[in-house]
């Protein structure tokens, strides 16, 4: 039953990185005394990290799309406030679409720390409509890896002039 519910909440990496990481908690009972309370303490940390790590994302905040002023056209200028998770994300993906209902594709990538993105590929006189996700990677049950991420509101419309 228990390896059930760690299988199906964690993944079958995570279930060997949890074994392994209580085996090493257990282990020092040959060379000192551990209270039972101590060995409770440390599985819920591991398992706390555990789901930190999958925890999704806090959204980037305040995305703002304006045109790059007098840039001879096609540059768009995205800023956001980062993510209050700025520290434990891979990154930023920024998307675009010709409608606020999309749909949106990702046209850029910035590493985390970042605030803004130029869209150089903006057509002049079109309006676009643009939306930063955080996000951060993690191997799924499958060993695959996989994206959790978190969306700004949309910001939009705006469009690219000479």
């Amino acid at each position: 039953m228990f390896k059930k519910i760690v299988m199906s909440s964690f993944g079958q990496t995570s279930l060997v990185l949890f074994v392994s990481a209580l085996i090493l908690v257990i282990s020092p009972f040959s060379t000192q005394a551990q209270t039972e309370q101590q060995i409770i303490d440390s599985v819920n940390t591991m398992v706390a990290d555990s789901l930190r790590i999958l925890a999704t994302p806090a959204s980037p905040v305040n995305a703002v799309a304006k045109d790059n002023p007098n840039d001879g056209g096609n540059a768009i200028l995205i800023s956001w406030e980062l993510s209050p998770d700025d520290a434990d994300i891979k990154g930023y993906l920024i998307y675009r679409a010709s409608s606020a209902d999309g749909p949106f594709d990702e046209i850029g990538e910035a590493v985390r720390g970042t605030n803004s993105y130029t869209d150089n590929k903006a057509a002049i006189d079109i309006n676009y409509y643009y939306k930063v996700d955080s996000y951060k990677m993690f191997i799924d049950s499958d060993g695959v890896e996989s994206k959790l991420s978190a969306s700004t509101p949309i910001s939009g419309p705006v469009h690219s002039s000479g």
